[in-house]
Formats: C-alpha cells, structure tokens, sequence
C-alpha cells in the first residue's frame, strides 16, 4: 500500500505548497 501513503503524501505536501503560496501573496500585497 505504499501508493496510498503517497497520494496522502501528495495531499499533505500540496495542501502545505497551497496555504504557503496564499500567505506568500498577502504578505506581497
């Protein structure tokens, strides 16, 4: 079941990526 870790992985590190981007543009605004 080591894809399933991945795709959790996947989730996680893209969740991560998204919320960072978001804060990276209000601080830039």
């Amino acid at each position: 079941h080591t894809g399933g870790n991945r795709a959790e992985a996947a989730k996680i590190l893209g969740i991560s990526a998204t919320t960072l981007w978001r804060r990276l543009k209000e601080e830039a605004n």
